[in-house]
This record gives C-alpha cells, sequence and structure tokens, in this order.
C-alpha cells in the first residue's frame, strides 16, 4: 500500500470519529441544556462550537493503528500468483 493512500485512510478515519463524538457531545449537552431550562439559539450555537473543538482535540489524540490498515488492504488485493493467471487465454 503506497504512503499517500495510508494517510488519505487515516485521515478519513480520523474525521469520521471527530463528527461521532461531535454528535455524541452535542446530544448529551442539550438533553443536558434542556433539563435546567429553556434553550436558544445562542446557546446551540456555544455548544456546537465548542463541542467541535473537543470532538477535534479528542480525535487528535485517538492512534488508529497503520498496521491493521496495511493488512486489512492487503486482504482486499487480489492475489495474482502463476497458479491463478492463465497464460494461454483459455478459458
Amino acid at each position: 500500500m503506497k504512503k499517500d493512500n495510508l494517510k488519505s485512510q487515516v485521515k478519513s478515519i480520523r474525521k469520521t470519529i471527530k463528527h461521532s463524538i461531535k454528535l455524541a457531545v452535542v446530544a448529551d449537552l442539550k438533553k443536558l441544556a434542556a433539563e435546567f431550562g429553556d434553550t436558544s439559539k445562542k446557546i446551540d450555537k456555544q455548544i456546537n462550537k465548542r463541542a467541535d473543538k473537543i470532538a477535534g482535540k479528542i480525535a487528535k489524540e485517538i492512534k488508529v493503528d497503520k498496521g491493521a490498515l496495511h493488512a486489512k488492504a492487503e486482504e482486499k488485493a487480489p492475489n495474482l500468483s502463476a497458479k491463478n493467471v492463465d497464460v494461454n487465454g483459455a478459458s
């Protein structure tokens, strides 16, 4: 697997992790805000803004196992050994 491809996979995984963390934090904070009183657009905007920052910091600290990604990519790659390739072109 090429190094660039591995980097892009790690980046997309981190982005997905960040998004799911943000959604969970926003849901919990909005629920807490609703328990303590009426929510407003200003509070919702602050919750979204701060949740995005928190999720980014958490996602940055999460280590992605690059070895597992590399092994998974090798499993998906077709095995082109001499046994699988028909040299004569016969079906």
